[in-house]
């Protein structure tokens, strides 16, 4: 398998303004064995002229829509992308990610040479232009380490596009699509727990991760989304945890993380949220302290307590950093 056909599959919604890019990087590669596959999540914008146009320029790129039948989400065009490629080898881009020229021969090279399941090369922040870019991460961790790293909401690799994967891998593993976040971590998770893959680092930046010029403006469906998909993310792996306590202290940390950014933030959630951290609480993931000081903030927070609330939520902040082991 010196020549493989790999398949580059790439989820797109309303990106017409960044996918050029992510396309003119795919057909710059030095290796030229591969097939360019653009599943459309329901577009509004002008991607499907744009798209039609590179088709045409080389018919290695293939666009296709999201079936009707299929949930709406980047995981489901991903699957749909798998099902539709033939390629041995395979990466998952974003419509606004890009590739460094070399990346695929590279990437190919280290997979088939140290007989690989799959290969993971370091990411680099773009703000602008090639010229203002930053390595996200070096991936100089052990590869045994990986599994907690990724638990602990750290990144021994940033995001699909840092992955070249052997068509088996994917195959028995397909993006969770009931995610609407955490979707690259469960995946990852999921793959590290079974310990029957083989995989190593290339230890060179190949791929560059688009940053906007601004901070993110947070919607409250995001939020939503964050808070919803940690606890279907936890409970996903709760008989993984009992089995493994290294894995349990590093998915609290998970849980802290997001939860201190994400868990207070909308009111109209509270209640939901509290549910969820009940039953988590039953599950034994939570601790009766635990719960005691995450109804505290929730209970301060609710009230807006003005300037005292700030205080009083730093300190119980405090308090649950030591109590996660954070």
């Amino acid at each position: 398998m010196n020549n493989p056909l790999v398949s580059i599959i790439i989820p797109t919604y309303n990106r017409a303004h960044f996918i050029g890019e992510t396309l003119e990087s795919v057909i710059a590669q030095t290796y030229q064995n591969w097939e360019c596959i653009v599943v459309d999540d329901g577009s509004t914008d002008y991607i499907e002229e744009l798209m039609k146009f590179y088709s045409q320029v080389d018919a290695r790129i293939q666009y296709h829509h999201r079936p009707d039948n299929k949930p709406k989400g980047a995981n489901a065009c991903r699957n749909y992308g798998f099902e539709l490629s033939k390629g041995d080898l395979l990466i998952f881009l974003d419509s606004d990610d890009f590739l460094e020229k070399q990346c695929i021969q590279l990437r190919k090279n280290k997979l088939i040479e140290s007989k690989l399941d799959f290969v993971c090369a370091d990411t680099a922040r773009l703000r602008s232009d090639l010229n203002n870019k930053f390595p996200i991460n070096g991936t100089s961790s052990k590869t045994e380490h990986c599994l907690y790293l990724f638990a602990s909401y750290n990144f021994p690799w940033w995001s699909t596009l840092s992955v070249m994967w052997s068509r088996r891998v994917i195959h028995e593993n397909r993006f969770n699509e009931k995610l609407a976040r955490f979707q690259d971590v469960e995946l990852y998770i999921r793959i590290l727990i079974q310990q029957r893959y083989e995989f190593d680092f290339l230890n060179r930046v190949d791929n560059f991760y688009r940053m906007p010029e601004n901070e993110r403006i947070i919607s409250d469906s995001y939020k939503n989304n964050v808070v919803t998909s940690l606890f279907k993310l936890i409970n996903i792996y709760l008989n993984c945890m009992k089995k493994d306590p290294k894995l349990y202290i590093s998915f609290r940390k998970f849980f802290y993380k997001i939860g201190k950014e994400f868990l207070f933030k909308d009111k109209s959630t509270f209640s939901n949220n509290l549910k969820n951290l009940s039953s988590l609480r039953r599950k034994k993931f939570l601790n009766n302290i635990d719960f005691l000081f995450l109804s505290i903030q929730f209970i301060i927070t609710y009230w807006h307590l003005n300037d005292v609330k700030g205080i009083l939520i730093f300190q119980f902040n405090n308090i649950m950093k030591k109590n996660f082991h954070y």
